[in-house]
């Protein structure tokens, strides 16, 4: 494999890594949470169906819909230019042959100023940490939802 040097925006991108995925690591706790807290809700579970149990050990999550089970996984990356967190929504699976997986169904990203983005770059919370009540409360709703559909779609059988 050839050896590919990075230019001076990339080095600078990566140059303060653990102290970006600190602080992006603390807006997905709390991302995580504001999940839990949405789908812990009496109107959420009776029309939704979700179970949205957190991992104690990172900011992962276990999730039970009606479409199957899922899991919430957190990945340090580097994307669109950025330290960000990619929180990966992962359903379980089986092959045709019976053996058990996961195959990654949807994610969003959180950076270390906590905004909040799909992964094509729309903007789902503008900053994690407002005070604005009704912001927060659409924001995961968004994504409280879309985590569900993308749990649900089918997909094409290859």
């Amino acid at each position: 494999m050839a050896f590919d040097s990075i230019n001076q925006a990339q080095y600078d991108v990566v140059r303060t890594t653990t102290s970006s995925l600190r602080k992006a690591a603390e807006y997905t706790h709390e991302l995580r949470d504001m999940l839990a807290d949405l789908f812990a809700n009496e109107h959420a579970k009776d029309q939704w169906g979700v179970t949205f149990e957190l991992n104690p050990h990172d900011t992962g999550a276990v999730i039970d819909t009606p479409y199957g089970a899922a899991r919430a996984a957190p990945v340090n990356s580097v994307v669109n230019g950025k330290v960000q967190i990619r929180y990966v929504i992962e359903k379980a699976v089986a092959t045709v042959e019976g053996a058990s997986g996961y195959l990654c169904v949807w994610e969003v990203l959180v950076d270390e100023a906590g905004i909040v983005t799909s992964s094509d770059g729309e903007t789902i919370f503008a900053r994690l940490n407002t005070f604005e009540h009704t912001e927060n409360r659409r924001g995961v709703g968004i994504i409280g939802l879309s985590l569900l559909y993308a749990i649900g779609a089918e997909r094409s059988r290859q």
